[in-house]
């Protein structure tokens, strides 16, 4: 008995320190990622998870602003399964972050593509942009301040993983992908929805 007289006071001390930590977090230090993405000059903003932007079957960019982070995670699918978790913020059940599956690429995106999965454990992009040159994996990152920084990821094709094939995106006119994306954190992963006209 005499040995758990400390055990309360320890862990007084261990919930003050979890409940610093967790004030110092919310004052604007947790990553968080902005995504926008830019057509003809034309940027349409993603404002919240499940947005439906439509763009023209053409090329274009993925622009990710982000805070207190060195990457974003990014799984596009023609399935809609990690998309709707994302937007009903069951992050819990997120499993295309969980994959062992991350797709390996040459240094600053010189195929200026994306890989389009047709599940959600097939695997996902992991976007990095503060690391040595060969593991960027943006066509460009501008540098806003030592926490904050854009990637910008330019999209010319699509490569669809069921059958290995290239589609340029003038050849997506009638497709939807949905894309699942997340600061490197799944618990804000956040869902947006591509329509090719």
């Amino acid at each position: 008995m005499a040995n758990t007289k400390y055990l309360l006071p320890l862990l007084m001390i261990f919930l003050c320190a979890c409940s610093a930590k967790k004030t110092n977090t919310a004052s604007g230090k947790d990553p968080a990622t902005r995504l926008y993405i830019v057509q003809d000059n034309t940027e349409y903003p993603v404002e919240t998870s499940g947005s439906t932007i439509n763009l023209k079957a053409k090329p274009f960019k993925l622009c990710f602003q982000t805070k207190n982070t060195g990457e974003v995670f990014l799984h596009a699918s023609t399935d809609s399964s990690a998309y709707l978790k994302a937007v009903k913020t069951k992050w819990d059940q997120l499993a295309c972050f969980k994959s062992d599956q991350t797709f390996s690429e040459p240094s600053k995106n010189s195929d200026r593509e994306i890989m389009v999965c047709d599940n959600e454990t097939r695997g996902y992009h992991c976007l990095f942009a503060k690391a040595e040159a060969e593991f960027i994996r943006f066509d460009s990152v501008k540098v806003i301040s030592k926490s904050e920084w854009t990637g910008i990821r330019s999209v010319n094709q699509m490569t669809f993983l069921n059958n290995s094939s290239a589609i340029p995106c003038k050849e997506l006119s009638g497709k939807i992908i949905y894309l699942t994306y997340s600061p490197g954190i799944v618990k804000q992963g956040k869902g947006l929805r591509l329509r090719f006209l």
